[in-house]
């Protein structure tokens, strides 16, 4: 940072225009290695392993294992501690595999930069990076590796990663004038550096690569915090004790830990009963009966199958181009009320082409493609771009000065460039001879200035040729402002001097005082009046009306490039030059994506940067609005200007908002959220962050957002598509249903359970059901049928209106107590048939009871299925992973009555020899689903 340009230049023997060549990139990179931090951490076995072998639900089982040997119940012990061991291998298996395929999914988000090597503008993953590369920085770009600035346009940066400073830093490319010590070394004084890991937030920039890896001011501090071993120490401690996860997965924690105590009280009336009616002695049976009783109020299979329906869920929203980065979102996309989007590659295609021209001399042009005829030679046919006038005549640039300067505008005041596509595809492994290859051009950048280059270029007049070979050459740039919505670049000619700026009319026609009427001489000006002005305004509204994006391109000649010191002394005085319509059709699906939202009450916004014409055609044309929904389509001013007061009185917010910035988006979530709304918000820019931060689900672009934008978000969509965003609320809400129908069913099963065993202990009957039939019950009968419930297909009906994504609201609850009621007294009255009607030995009646409740909750499964519709409704026929499930559970049941030993030694039963054993099952099983259709009946 002390040195001139040239000086680091020199040392790092680079080229600060055509920077390394690919050779001395490759040998480089092989003597220093790969851009990139050493990784540390990473998934870690063995806190996985102890979280799940001491979570709170296995602390009771580990509790029974202990009193079982104590008391020398080997068996039982032995079948406990089969099932710890069970338990925490599911719940390992899927968190690690989960951990991994959070990785992997991370791993889909690596980042690229934009590189000149060879003098070419190549992209490339910045772990390819070398030192001396030279790399162009954009708004919203990470910074790969800390850099040398060699030029800025407005370029600014956000370093509080490294400093803490919470304002972007302006940065040039000025020589640091050494300071006294201790001062001269200080890090945010280094405005002529950019360092890895922190973001532009404005402007651009070109700047050489001085550090790569763990050599950056990032990677030393790496370094460092990898040397704290006793920091570390105390913060995995905190770490593993801390409760983490989503809100879900946190209230699931919390539930266990409600689940604990209430088998603690449950134990202890359990005791009581014992201890007052004094039929068996506290130690050992008494105390044997409790520790059943905490067993049978723990879920023990709903951790690893919550955590297994997750898990798939979210590898199924990323196959369909939707990455969950923080999972709350899945919960908080089952209460989504209104999606907030852009128009621009997420309602439409994102591929602008230039439809029509309109310039200054009345000349009003359209575009046309045709593929040209078969060569003699048998060369391949290829696309022509044409300019054809309003009596379709092709119009020619050659002695037309206006279209060439409109052209030139077009390609000079532009971001986008061309790229080499080999040089792209051969990224992953740099290769010396690969510019010895066929290339094919490709353009990367912004939708809309890759439109109005590739028009340019098509005319022969590309930003490369222009420069090269017309002497244009760069001076400064000020580059596109989402609040003044245009861009301005200035250029010398063989001694002349100009500024071609471009950007939306009602932001660039007040700063031109002049227009060109005249096609054959560009220097023969008039005054532009106020006729004229309207002229031109008319003129953008019918390019609008069609669904084009209409932009505004002038210029002015022999400026005096001194005189310049900021963006107001440029941008005055421009000649009007002419206006460009662009289209960009709506994506395939999109409208019926749109009817789909408004089926299930989800409300579409469209908040874009286009012309308020522009932006209602493409929403009518999508279905956000009809033709005459006049009120609800606003311009941004006028939105941005009203009191919140005022907002409140609006029927409804507006549907269309045109011109927006991204203040009008923040403002638009609270007053939405002034509403009781909730908001999922779509962005790609830096300037988005806010608004997606304040949104209740933040969805970035993957395709065309910026690094920054992504890890705020909570979700990043692959393809850039509004149908994708459809489909992740649908995921999310059969995620959301699929978790809540199997609580419901693990926990009636638990409360049907405790009440058999309080209740007897209280009435001083004997226990109806022992440890290891309870531990079956919970984790075998119960948790395969639970994974049934989540592997179900989506329902039709789930995007119906009126979707409740609570976990444990009222209904709920109220299902939980009820079902468990119902089956714990079925069970409860089979038991005391058999012990004091039938005078049944105490080893049958458990027999009985256990295969009562075995039946009664896999049929419980079925009930489950549906909330409010009834058994059989609803694809009964198509769930074959829930009959599976339910199949093996009654095979496994029968076995663990009919095996020899099995069923004495283990289980502590006997085979069910009599018809009318198997008679009152059914007939319970037969209550249960009376009971369950007349109280979904009650419900509906």
């Amino acid at each position: 940072h002390l040195l001139s340009i040239d000086q680091v230049a020199s040392q790092l023997k680079t080229n600060i225009e055509r920077g390394l060549t690919e050779d001395e990139a490759k040998q480089r990179l092989d003597k220093l290695g790969l851009n990139e931090l050493k990784k540390t951490g990473g998934v870690k076995i063995w806190k996985i392993l102890l979280r799940h072998t001491f979570g709170f639900m296995n602390i009771v089982l580990l509790a029974a294992l202990v009193i079982a040997f104590a008391v020398q119940e080997w068996i039982d012990g032995a079948v406990i501690g089969f099932i710890i061991l069970v338990n925490v291998v599911i719940g390992f298996v899927q968190e690690f595999r989960s951990e991994n395929s959070m990785q992997k999914l991370k791993s889909l988000q690596e980042t690229t930069s934009t590189v000149i090597r060879d003098g070419r503008v190549v992209e490339i993953k910045s772990k390819f990076l070398a030192v001396g590369d030279l790399i162009e920085l954009n708004e919203g770009d990470h910074i790969p590796a800390d850099c040398r600035v060699v030029y800025s346009a407005q370029l600014s940066c956000l370093e509080s990663i490294l400093t803490g400073e919470s304002e972007p830093i302006k940065k040039n490319p000025q020589t640091i004038v050494p300071k006294p010590l201790p001062d001269y070394n200080v890090l945010g004084d280094r405005f002529n550096m950019v360092f890895g890991g922190t973001v532009i937030t404005k402007g651009k920039g070109k700047a050489i690569v001085t550090c790569t890896g763990m050599n950056t001011e990032l990677g030393a501090i790496a370094q460092s915090l990898n040397k704290s071993n006793d920091s570390k120490f105390k913060n995995a401690i905190v770490k593993f004790f801390a409760p983490s996860g989503s809100r879900l997965q946190k209230r699931m924690g919390l539930l266990g830990i409600v689940l604990v105590f209430a088998g603690l009280i449950c134990t202890g009336l359990v005791l009581l009963g014992v201890y007052i009616h004094g039929t068996i002695p506290i130690i050992p049976d008494g105390l044997k009966i409790g520790v059943s009783t905490a067993v049978a109020v723990i879920p023990e299979g709903l951790a690893p199958v919550l955590t297994l329906t997750m898990t798939m869920g979210v590898l199924k929203m990323a196959k369909n181009n939707a990455i969950v980065r923080r999972l709350d979102a899945i919960e908080s996309l089952g209460n989504i009320t209104d999606i907030c989007t852009d128009k621009t590659g997420t309602l439409t295609e994102g591929k602008m082409s230039v439809r029509e021209v309109y310039l200054s001399d009345e000349s009003e042009l359209s575009v046309v493609k045709t593929v040209s005829p078969p060569s003699a030679n048998h060369e391949p046919q290829r696309s022509v771009t044409e300019l054809i006038n309003d009596r379709g005549v092709v119009v020619n640039i050659d002695s037309n000065q206006l279209l060439t300067i409109f052209l030139t505008i077009s390609s000079l005041c532009n971001g986008a460039n061309i790229v080499k596509t080999n040089e792209k595809e051969n990224q992953e492994k740099p290769n010396p001879n690969q510019n010895k290859k066929a290339t094919e051009e490709e353009f990367v950048g912004d939708p809309t200035e890759i439109a109005l280059l590739s028009l340019s270029t098509c005319y022969g007049l590309s930003k490369e040729k222009l420069i090269q070979d017309s002497s244009f050459t760069f001076h400064e740039e000020f580059p596109f402002d989402s609040t003044l919505k245009r861009m301005t670049v200035l250029y010398k000619k063989n001694g002349h001097e100009f500024i071609l700026t471009k950007g939306a009319l009602e932001q660039t026609l007040p700063l031109c005082s002049y227009m060109c009427s005249n096609s054959d001489n560009i220097s023969i000006l008039s005054e532009i009046s106020e006729q004229d002005a309207e002229k031109i305004k008319y003129q953008a509204e019918g390019m609008a009306m069609k669904g084009l994006r209409v932009l505004s391109l002038a210029f002015r000649q022999n400026a005096s490039f001194e005189t310049i010191t900021q963006r107001e002394d440029a941008e005055r005085q421009l000649t009007f030059v002419g206006l460009v319509g662009i289209q960009d059709p709506p994506r395939g699906g999109v409208h019926e994506a749109i009817k789909l939202c408004q089926h299930a009450n989800l409300t579409v916004r469209v908040i874009t940067g286009d012309h308020k014409i522009t932006a209602k055609a493409i929403a009518h044309e999508c279905g956000v609005i009809e033709a005459d929904d006049e009120d609800l389509v606003m311009n941004a001013s006028t939105f941005d200007s009203m009191s919140d007061h005022e907002l409140r009185l609006l029927p409804d917010l507006p549907r269309v908002i045109s011109r927006c910035t991204p203040g009008t988006k923040e403002r638009m979530i609270e007053a939405l959220h002034a509403r009781k709304k909730y908001v999922a918000m779509t962005g790609d820019g830096v300037n988005d962050c806010s608004s997606i931060k304040a949104a209740d689900v933040g969805i970035a672009m993957g395709i065309t957002g910026s690094d920054v934008t992504k890890e705020v978000a909570d979700i990043v969509l692959t393809d850039d598509d509004f149908s994708t965003i459809v489909i992740a609320i649908k995921e999310g809400r059969h995620m959301f249903e699929s978790i809540r129908k199997f609580t419901i069913h693990l926990l009636s099963g638990n409360v049907s359970q405790t009440i058999l065993l309080v209740v007897t202990a209280l009435s001083g009957l004997q226990v109806p059901l022992n440890s290891i039939q309870i531990l079956w019950l919970n984790l075998v009968t119960g948790t395969g049928p639970s994974f049934g419930l989540g592997k179900e297909k989506v329902r039709n009906d789930i995007m119906a209106p009126g979707f409740n994504s609570g976990m444990f609201t009222f209904e709920t609850i109220s299902d939980i107590l009820a079902y468990g009621i119902v089956m714990g007294m079925l069970g409860m009255a089979n038991f005391l048939l058999a012990t004091m009607v039938w005078g049944r030995p105490l080893i049958e009646a458990q027999s009985l009871t256990f295969v009562t409740a075995t039946c009664l909750l896999l049929l419980h499964a079925y009930t489950c299925r549906h909330l409010r519709k009834p058994f059989f409704e609803d694809g009964f026929y198509e769930c074959w992973v829930l009959h599976l499930f339910v199949f093996l559970g009654l095979v496994s049941t029968i076995a663990t009555l009919y095996i020899p030993w099995v069923n004495s030694n283990i289980f502590h039963q006997v085979p069910l020899n009599n018809p009318i054993d198997w008679v009152f099952v059914l007939f319970a099983g037969l209550l249960l689903v009376i009971f369950s259709e007349v109280y979904k009946g009650i419900k509906r």
